[in-house]
């Protein structure tokens, strides 16, 4: 039986790591990846770089499925407006899930999230839209990780924790519970 394919959007690490997870849970078929004008006829792990984001919507013709593998170290802002993108075009952002992950069935996870290897999200969690849930990532009960974030391996988050938005400034997880955004950004230019 055919698998449906799926698109990937960004051609970088993160990608390759995608790809492994995609690979080993097997349920789509990598139809090519969306990268910069410059790297078009490349290949990623042996799958082809067929476009780039000015061809999204010739390509969106192609496939019903996509995944953002857009790694997010600095900012969300690109991964959030490429997952509108997306959905203004009528696409499937599917949950992709690494078999080697321990997903609890009271888990609640949105569209376009990846779950990596080894990573346990236990019961009562619930992570949002669009996320990545790094390698040996561990989520507890009654955690609430919220769209656009990506969650690394550095520190478990324990039970009882709401997350907003992380990201890694000068090499050192920052991480905020229950901060609107608009705090949280005058926070980082007051740093910056």
């Amino acid at each position: 039986m055919n698998k449906p394919t799926i698109i990937l959007i960004g051609g970088g690490g993160h990608c390759k790591s995608c790809i492994d997870v995609i690979e080993h849970e097997d349920k789509f078929s990598i139809a090519g990846i969306i990268d910069v004008k410059e790297k078009i006829g490349q290949t990623v792990l042996g799958y082809p770089i067929i476009g780039s984001d000015e061809d999204l919507n010739e390509i969106a013709k192609k496939s019903d499925n996509f995944l953002i593998t857009i790694g997010q170290l600095k900012s969300t802002t690109l991964r959030m407006k490429l997952f509108e993108k997306i959905k203004k075009l009528g696409k499937n952002l599917p949950i992709i899930i690494s078999p080697s992950a321990y997903v609890s069935k009271h888990t609640r996870i949105g569209e376009g999230t990846i779950i990596m290897n080894g990573a346990i999200l236990n019961a009562s969690s619930t992570v949002g839209k669009n996320c990545i849930i790094n390698t040996n990532a561990l989520i507890e009960h009654d955690t609430t990780i919220e769209n656009h974030c990506t969650f690394l391996h550095l520190q478990p988050l324990m039970e009882n924790v709401r997350l907003e938005i992380m990201f890694l400034l000068d090499q050192k997880l920052c991480w905020f519970k229950k901060l609107k955004l608009k705090k949280i950004l005058l926070l980082v230019q007051a740093l910056w």
